[in-house]
């Protein structure tokens, strides 16, 4: 079974029988690495030990097992869009550095997709360029490594 456990979180200071947390940026990320991990409802269960939360009296809370975690009440999918954050190019090795918002499915990546303008607005024939191909990095994170071809890389430089 896929489990992952948290690092940390908010958890707001309202005393109720029902909290949320929210979960810190790395923690969505590394969740969305785990492919089988919070992809549905049947993907999301959860588990606790007895340090995890006292009611009002200091009792600890009655942990739930890995063997035997709780299913999701419900569940809401990600629908957000990943967003290019910045990027950077290597113009001796060729590699394109891509930084996301969120974790990029690595086999999804096509390199056709990216365009490489001299400036914003400038599409003049002369100073845009299409990627053609290249090796893209074989792990989904935040940051995808495309390796620009080699003629790709030659066509840049001109």
């Amino acid at each position: 079974a896929t489990s992952f456990n948290l690092t940390t979180g908010a958890v707001p200071a309202v005393n109720s029988r029902d909290i949320e947390i929210e979960m810190v940026t790395e923690d969505v990320n590394a969740i969305k690495q785990l492919i089988n991990l919070a992809i549905s409802q049947n993907t999301s269960h959860i588990s606790l030990s007895d340090l995890a939360a006292l009611d009002m009296n200091d009792n600890p809370v009655r942990g739930i097992s890995t063997e035997q975690p709780l299913p999701a009440s419900f569940f809401i999918p990600d629908l957000s869009e990943p967003e290019l954050l910045q990027f950077r190019l290597n113009m001796s090795s060729g590699r394109l550095s891509l930084n996301f918002t969120e974790v990029i499915e690595s086999t999804s990546v096509t390199p056709t997709g990216f365009v490489l303008l001299r400036a914003p607005g400038d599409s003049s024939p002369s100073t845009v360029f299409r990627l053609t191909g290249g090796q893209i990095s074989a792990v989904d994170s935040t940051t995808i490594f495309i390796d620009l071809s080699a003629n790709d890389l030659n066509e840049v430089k001109r």
